[in-house]
């Protein structure tokens, strides 16, 4: 069995109900199991059983339909009379009862609330038939409806479509992959879908891609701003294939000036400036020469009152000598145009580069979109780069039959204290770097007041939010619907259920090559001050990793006795190697106060197949009182 599978048979699927959950002018459809004195009767609704005050002759064991009434105390229910006819069956009963009409797709609807125990009024179901019939997959709506339900969540169209979201089963970082993808291929941004790109691309990139970034934001760094290390730099380039194998650095620089790939650049600096030079060298003749060195004298990128052009534009106002292939007079030599598109470069992109990562990936994209100028595209060059230094930083061979392209090492040397990576094996680092992904979420259920006001203005949910308020319809619409309905979720399946706290948490982690979901859900309890009882706890993880597939985790807390079931397809062979650590994962329970006293590891192989870790998440427990009255 796969382990979104085992996770989700381990918690059961119990729709509670209970007096406080009826409303005023709910129908609802039940059965008498007991009589007794002064109006009251027991009445089994689903399969949980209420006292409730029914004034009518009642018979035990007969099937009735209720209408919920204001009451004091018990649930008031007042008999409704039914339709006549042998052959109307309940769910035409309940439509009948609400004045809805009866067509094929409201008789499933109705008898999947009366199956599942729903109670229903005449706005929820029409509602419920609206949204069902709008969505993609109709039984994944009636699903949704009974999730809300089973989780006590208020039945409108908002909520409905955060849980359809989870219900469909695409992964989360599916759903970031596809949007950074859409967002890309915009030719032109607007500060809102730039924004959201930003921060979608920071989620979902691996740790390859990132790290390939810095390398090659390094490697130009280093080429247009160190005099020594230039030359090895620029080699480095050519070998990664990023430029020509037999291009020098002015073929390079001058190549840049090719005006068809500008639109796509990020950097509206970079872009202006280029195209200043652009239009400076393609000028035809003494006006728009003149024109061209007007733009190149007032520009001033940076806002900082000194023009960057400003001593090259006197240099070059006069015209120079003809080319010498085309014979026709040149407006800005080759040699002067590396000179000016450098000077760009090095003030654009600083001589210890960009600070941030969002800025490090925008300048990297920006380069890549640069080297392939003239060139054949690159992606393939970045990549291998990254999977190079990736491999390096984890203490294996680099990719491509082992083979280290002559430099690596050396950039490698003065790329390590700039790699960011998490060491997983180390709980305080997992810890910060779950932290930051929540924060880049915008996930506020698990922020401190202080970090909600840090992600203010940079999460992924306020950045979706601001891109939906300002776009169109479209594919692109839709997918940061989808992505902003799937943060929603997880706020309405983290909730109170009586003396219990369930929380469950997915966000995207990246690996050297891929990405994955985590998914965690946490059920405990409450102490008498509202602090939460860290005796008393059950945790399951789920994680999909690239060699051992689905990974699922169930860790059982009882008075701070700790019990774990670990699930994968490769149980035996992770139970021989996963020895030698026991002793050192139980001493580190006991350090912080806990016993380890088992760990099983149970094989998922050969079972049936589950689609998605999404269908356990909210199959947590439900929480119903008992109440009496004596």
């Amino acid at each position: 069995m796969q382990a979104g599978q085992i996770l989700k048979n381990l918690i059961p699927q119990t729709a509670s109900v209970s007096a406080s959950s009826f409303r005023t002018g709910q129908i609802i459809h039940g059965t008498i199991t007991k009589l007794f004195p002064n109006q009251t009767a027991e009445v089994r609704i689903g399969q949980t059983k209420l006292i409730a005050v029914i004034e009518a002759p009642l018979k035990a064991l007969e099937k009735y339909w209720f209408r919920v009434e204001a009451g004091e105390d018990l649930t008031r229910l007042k008999v409704l009379e039914t339709k006549s006819g042998q052959q109307v069956n309940d769910a035409a009963q309940l439509l009948h009862q609400l004045s809805l009409g009866a067509g094929k797709e409201q008789l499933k609807l109705a008898s999947f609330f009366l199956n599942n125990g729903i109670p229903a009024t005449r706005e929820i179901l029409e509602n419920a038939i609206s949204w069902v019939q709008a969505a993609e997959d109709f039984d994944l709506g009636m699903a949704s409806v009974k999730t809300m339900h089973i989780k006590n969540i208020p039945l409108t169209e908002e909520n409905f479509q955060a849980i359809y979201s989870l219900e469909t089963g695409k992964p989360l970082s599916s759903l970031l992959g596809r949007l950074t993808e859409q967002l890309s291929s915009f030719s032109e941004h607007s500060p809102a879908s730039l924004k959201l790109l930003k921060a979608a691309r920071a989620l979902v990139e691996t740790n390859a891609v990132k790290w390939a970034d810095k390398a090659l934001l390094e490697l130009t760094r280093i080429w247009l701003t160190d005099p020594t290390s230039s030359p090895r730099a620029f080699q480095m380039l050519k070998s990664f294939g990023f430029v020509a194998a037999g291009s020098n650095e002015q073929q390079v620089l001058n190549s840049l000036l090719e005006h068809k790939e500008l639109e796509k650049l990020q950097d509206p600096r970079l872009k202006q400036g280029l195209d200043i030079l652009w239009k400076f060298s393609s000028a035809s003749n003494v006006q728009d020469r003149e024109a061209a060195v007007e733009l190149l004298a007032d520009w001033d990128p940076n806002g900082k009152g000194s023009t960057l052009f400003s001593g090259a534009a006197e240099r070059v106002k006069s015209p120079i000598a003809a080319d010498e292939q085309t014979g026709h007079p040149e407006m800005l030599n080759k040699r002067e145009a590396a000179v000016l598109i450098k000077n760009l470069l090095v003030n654009l992109l600083g001589k210890s580069g960009p600070k941030e990562n969002a800025d490090a990936a925008d300048w990297a994209n920006d380069l890549k979109t640069l080297f392939s100028i003239g060139h054949e595209s690159k992606y393939d060059s970045h990549l291998m780069l990254g999977r190079t230094i990736a491999a390096l930083s984890d203490g294996g061979a680099p990719p491509e039959k082992g083979a280290l392209p002559e430099g690596v090492d050396w950039l490698y040397s003065k790329l390590n204290q700039e790699l960011v990576r998490p060491n997983f094996s180390n709980g305080k680092d997992v810890k910060n770097y779950f932290k930051q992904i929540i924060k880049e979420l915008g996930l506020d259920q698990f922020l401190t007041a202080s970090m909600q006001e840090a992600e203010t203005s940079s999460s992924l949910k306020l950045a979706l939010s601001e891109f939906l308020h300002t776009s169109e319809t479209g594919q692109v619409k839709q997918t940061a619907e989808q992505l902003l309905h799937r943060i929603h979720a997880q706020a309405l399946l983290s909730s109170e259920s009586g003396p219990l706290q369930n929380m469950v948490m997915q966000i995207p982690v990246s690996f050297n090559e891929h990405v994955s979901d985590l998914t965690v859900q946490w059920t405990g309890r409450k102490k008498s001050d509202g602090s939460i009882d860290s005796d008393y706890c059950r945790i399951l993880f789920y994680l999909e990793l690239s060699s051992l597939k689905e990974v699922a985790v169930d860790m059982q807390v009882q008075n701070r006795i700790v019990r774990l079931t670990i699930y994968n397809e490769y149980a035996e062979p992770i139970k021989n190697l996963a020895q030698q650590w026991i002793p050192s994962l139980k001493e580190h329970f006991a350090n912080i106060r806990y016993t380890l006293s088992s760990i099983h590891f149970n094989s998922s192989q050969g079972q049936a197949v589950f689609a998605s870790p999404n269908h356990f998440q909210h199959q947590s427990p439900s929480y119903s009182g008992v109440d009496f009255k004596i």
